[in-house]
């Protein structure tokens, strides 16, 4: 008896509609303003698309090479580091970051902090993420190691900013002046 050779039958559609990314994905619901759906749908068709290449093209750049860790210079031979966004950065709690631009922070440490200090804390940091939090690490270790190239070759200074009060003078606070 002559035996036949089975062939594999091919993938089952799970049905549904195919899928959008060939990266991990969940649907989301998000209220825009009307103008920004237009501007959306200039950008691609399908808002989900959209909405990942603004995202990318923020964070990155056209060509995706945008560094999420960048040195600015302020005046000749002076750079200040520059940071995407970041939410683990967020739990340094003296660490702030103020946008400069769409998505671009500068870092401020409280006077007299040594810059050592924040370099320590990207270190426990990177130590507690995720396995999937692949642009967290990214991110925490290229600043990581900006700083720590920049303390080594002695390249590293801090230097004061301006910060202005945006609550009004309280009565208190005009009697003592």
């Amino acid at each position: 008896m002559k035996t036949e050779k089975k062939k594999s039958a091919p993938a089952k559609n799970r049905g549904g509609r195919p899928r959008k990314f060939a990266e991990p994905s969940r649907p989301i619901t998000v209220t825009l303003p009307d103008r920004t759906l237009e501007l959306l749908q200039a950008v691609d068709q399908d808002r989900a698309k959209a909405i990942t290449k603004i995202a990318d093209a923020a964070i990155y750049g056209k060509s995706l090479d945008r560094a999420v860790v960048r040195l600015v210079e302020i005046e000749p031979g002076t750079a200040v580091i520059v940071v995407a966004p970041s939410k683990r950065l967020k739990e340094i709690p003296w660490l702030r970051l103020a946008e400069i631009a769409p998505v671009q922070y500068l870092l401020s440490i409280p006077s007299g902090t040594p810059p050592e200090r924040l370099e320590l804390a990207l270190i426990d940091l990177l130590d507690t993420l995720d396995e999937d939090e692949d642009y967290e690490r990214l991110l925490l270790d290229e600043l990581r190691r900006h700083i720590g190239n920049l303390r080594r070759e002695h390249r590293m200074s801090q230097s004061e900013i301006i910060l202005v009060s945006m609550r009004p003078p309280s009565a208190g606070d005009a009697a003592s002046a």
